[in-house]
This record gives structure tokens, C-alpha cells and sequence, in this order.
């Protein structure tokens, strides 16, 4: 070939590689950008693909009169099927909030829980010293770390698939077993939030040096544990919940230790981990025993709360045994008049959604 027929050749070639270049980079940067957006190519793709034929042949509806379907019932918990799970989420959430509150008792530097404008918990404030005392206890937890840490990376934001695996609970069957679960752990972990602030007590690695954590400090108050209030919080409801099940559950006594153990063992995680004392965990186990009965009453209406109020011992680290001992001594405790809970429409309707996944085993 001569030459400038090869020159030419090589200059055709490179022109097509560099548009096929250019074309690749191009369709890399939309692709890119589609993935920045959330949107993947595919669904790109399958986008335009449904615009296309529903363009093509939508002027056969052209002319069709048709009869409007009647209204939805206003304000009905019969829609709740037709939301969205976000959407449910923030309807028990508004339900909640509406009876809640937290208050500064200034004369006894303590945080007053109320449901209705009734008290039903009180967490007067440990002084700086009582967790100072507490940080031996930290520090013994930590030879711990190797077994547990797993468990702890797993539980940094949700924990429903540790109740799971104790009762068999699969999305397929127990959907709204496993969204009732995530609503109490949003709603137990949101009603922590405001004694955390007004408490503001110091995390065990502000106290001692040897503390070192194995994940990262979370940004609000050590006093009382979050997760420890979700995770005993879960557990009451679960055991309600159980408890109407009938006989789906020969073992139903065990299965209801085995999720109370579970929770304990959540609360305890966080000890290993470094980031609570033990009387935050106790803390939390009153709070999330008091906010399950609360959820429990708002799903059913079967709920008298009895007011409780928590002095932090902290001499006591958090052991499963005690906490057994105070569940079986607190049926008892004297107190003043109970708090009525009344249901929610919303709760009402979970509820009833949850218990019929647990059909009798013999029907």
C-alpha cells in the first residue's frame, strides 16, 4: 500500500478509536452520573423502555368514561395497608409523641418521664463520682472484646435479627412481626434522647485512660443507655405479644427467656465496647420496661403502668440474674396509682397485623 494510503489508514483508525473512545467516556460519565443520582443504567433503561409503549398505545384510552372509585374513609386505619413502611413509621412515631414527654425536675436534679402528664419513671441524676466508681467495672468488661465483638459491630444500628433468630421470625412470615419490632426500637431509642441531654453525663473513656473503646463514642450522653432501653423495650413487647399466641410455641417459656437474655446481652455489648457503665444499662432497662408497657397499652388498651422511680446504685454491675429479680420483685413494689394507657388506632393495627403470623399450631 502506498504511503499515504497507510497514513491515511492509520488516521481512519484513530479517528474511530477516538470517537469510540470519546463514546465510551461518554456513556462512563452518564452512567456515573446516573449512579451518583441512585439510578442505576438498568433502571434507566426499563424507564424509558415503559414510556415508550405506554406512549404508543395510550390514546386507546381516549374517550373512556369511567366511574370514579369511591373516597377512602378519612382518618381510618383501614389505609394503613395502603402507605408505604416510612410513611407507617412516622404515624406511630407522631402517635407516641403526642402523650410523651421528658422534664427537668430542678429541686431533684432528675428527669421526670410522663405519659399523659403522669409521671411513670423518674431518673434522678448520679453524681460525677458514682461513674467514676463504675469505670473498674468498664475495664474488667474488656477482656471480653474478642468474643463479642461481632456482636457489637452488628448491633451499632439495629438488632431486630437477633430477636429473630430465638423465634423463628422470617421476613416472608413475619413481616409485620419484624415492623412492629423496628417501631419499638424507633420509639425507645427517640424517648432516650431527651434525659441523655438533660442528664449530660460523661462517657467512661472522659473518666479513666484504660478505656480505650472499640467503636466509635456516640455523640450524646452516656446516662441512660439507648440501647439498652430499645433492646428491654423490645423484649416486654415481644413477650405481650407471645404471651397471645396461643399454642404457636410448645416452648413458649423458654423462647420469652431466651429474648429477655437477648436483651441483656445487648445492653451488656455496649459495656464491652467501652462506651457504657453498667448503671446506664440499668437505667435503660427501666426506661425500656415502662415504654414497652406504654406500646403494649397503645396496641391492645390492656395496660395499667405503675410509676417507678430509679436511684443508681454503683456498687451493682449488670448481671441478667438481677435483672430476672426485679422483674419478679416489681410485680409487688408499692407505688403510688397507676397510668392508663389507651390504644392508638395505628398501634391497634400493627398489633393485630403481628399476632395473626402466629396461627395455633392445631387449628
Amino acid at each position: 500500500m502506498p504511503v499515504l494510503g497507510l497514513q491515511h489508514a492509520a488516521h481512519a483508525a484513530h479517528a474511530a478509536h477516538a470517537a469510540h473512545a470519546a463514546h465510551a467516556a461518554h456513556a462512563a460519565h452518564a452512567a456515573h452520573a446516573a449512579h451518583a443520582a441512585g439510578i442505576t443504567t438498568s433502571a434507566l433503561t426499563h424507564s424509558g423502555a415503559l414510556q415508550t409503549a405506554s406512549q404508543a398505545i395510550v390514546h386507546l384510552a381516549n374517550g373512556v368514561k369511567a366511574k370514579p372509585p369511591r373516597a377512602l374513609g378519612a382518618n381510618s386505619p383501614a389505609n394503613m395497608d395502603r402507605w408505604s413502611g416510612d410513611v407507617r413509621s412516622r404515624l406511630y412515631m407522631a402517635e407516641f409523641l403526642q402523650p410523651f414527654a421528658a422534664d427537668w425536675i430542678e429541686a431533684e436534679a432528675a428527669v421526670a418521664l410522663s405519659w399523659q402528664e403522669t409521671a411513670f419513671l423518674t431518673l434522678p441524676r448520679p453524681p460525677i463520682e458514682s461513674f467514676a466508681r463504675q469505670t473498674q467495672l468498664v475495664v474488667n468488661y474488656m477482656d471480653q472484646r474478642a468474643a463479642r465483638s461481632g456482636e457489637i459491630m452488628a448491633q451499632l444500628d439495629d438488632f431486630s435479627s437477633f430477636f429473630a433468630l430465638h423465634l423463628a421470625l422470617t421476613a416472608a412470615r413475619n413481616p409485620y412481626t419484624i415492623e412492629l419490632i423496628g417501631t419499638v426500637q424507633a420509639l425507645a431509642g427517640q424517648a432516650t434522647m431527651m434525659p441523655k441531654h438533660m442528664l449530660a453525663c460523661r462517657r467512661p473513656d472522659e473518666l479513666d485512660a484504660r478505656i480505650n473503646p472499640l467503636i466509635p463514642t456516640p455523640g450524646h450522653g452516656s446516662y441512660p443507655s439507648a440501647h439498652a432501653t430499645q433492646a428491654f423495650a423490645v423484649a416486654t413487647v415481644l413477650e405481650a405479644l407471645l404471651r397471645g399466641t396461643g399454642d404457636f410455641y410448645p416452648d413458649l417459656d423458654a423462647r420469652i427467656r431466651l429474648v429477655k437474655a437477648q436483651a441483656h446481652r445487648i445492653a451488656a455489648n455496649r459495656t464491652v465496647a467501652g462506651v457504657h457503665y453498667p448503671i446506664d444499662s440499668w437505667a435503660g432497662f427501666m426506661i425500656g420496661s415502662q415504654i414497652g408497657r406504654i406500646i403494649i397499652g397503645m396496641c391492645t388498651g390492656a395496660t395499667t403502668l405503675k410509676p417507678w422511680r430509679f436511684q443508681a446504685d454503683d456498687t451493682k454491675d449488670f448481671q441478667f440474674a438481677d435483672v430476672e429479680q426485679f422483674e419478679e420483685d416489681s410485680v409487688s413494689l408499692p407505688g403510688p396509682e397507676a397510668v392508663n394507657v389507651t390504644e392508638k388506632p395505628a398501634f391497634e393495627w400493627l398489633w393485630k397485623k403481628a399476632k395473626a403470623e402466629f396461627p395455633s399450631l392445631n387449628a
